[in-house]
């Protein structure tokens, strides 16, 4: 589905946000990018939607080069990325944020789609998109990128700030799309959660791949955090 091979971005030629990355996304699968802060996350799903360009490496989706797309035309081949912040227009009615992703659909059914999939979009329909809490924002982000009909979602920091029962209200909705075949490539920061929803994890540091597996290759949530993240909080 999705390949990132050998993939260096940086800010100038002797600055390498990301160092020789490679990673891979498969049809249909469930892939986490776990890491410290300033591991090169974000960068990496950023560099995946095109919008960093590379220095050197090839992106590859459904088997064709876009390494020298631009972000519209990966939307265009179904590629969805939900970034850090939720991307919604604050200024907008929450209605006409969704009816802009409604992709082939009248807006009316794009907004009974959504309020089937969280119902408190029904109470807050008319109102300014930016007075939503932090959690109905992730759900308006999440449902939005659903109705775009995308093949690969790339989402960065999906619970950052929620409280856990919105957590789980949103991780719920992550499992429908997966359970649609929707493949998925996710920056989380809870450790636990994403062991027991992931099929194959990758772990970041210093903007290089430092492990690939699957959960249960990767090992405990102390192994992790000790071994990993530790180490790195200390560089």
């Amino acid at each position: 589905m999705l390949e990132l091979e050998n993939v260096t971005v940086g800010y100038t030629s002797a600055s390498k946000t990301l160092d020789g990355l490679s990673l891979s996304v498969p049809d249909g699968s469930v892939v986490a990018l776990l890491g410290p802060n300033g591991a090169g996350k974000t960068t990496t799903l950023r560099t995946a939607s095109r919008m960093i360009p590379l220095q050197s490496g090839r992106i590859t989706f459904e088997g064709k080069d876009v390494s020298k797309l631009a972000p519209h035309q990966m939307s265009k081949l179904g590629l969805c990325h939900v970034p850090e912040g939720r991307g919604i227009f604050p200024a907008l009615s929450v209605r006409d944020n969704i009816a802009l992703f409604g992709r082939g659909m009248p807006p009316s059914e794009a907004v009974d789609k959504a309020i089937d999939a969280f119902a408190f979009i029904e109470h807050r329909i008319d109102l300014p998109a930016g007075s939503l809490s932090g959690g109905e924002r992730q759900m308006l982000a999440l449902v939005r990128a659903w109705l775009t009909r995308p093949k690969i979602v790339l989402l960065d920091e999906v619970s950052m700030g929620l409280a856990p029962l919105i957590v789980d209200e949103v991780y719920a909705f992550i499992r429908r799309l997966a359970e649609e075949g929707i493949s998925l490539l996710m920056v989380e920061q809870y450790v636990d959660r994403v062991r027991r929803f992931a099929d194959h994890i990758y772990l970041m540091r210093s903007g290089e791949i430092r492990f690939s597996g699957t959960p249960h290759e990767l090992g405990s949530e102390e192994d992790i955090l000790g071994h990993y993240l530790g180490a790195a909080l200390q560089e």
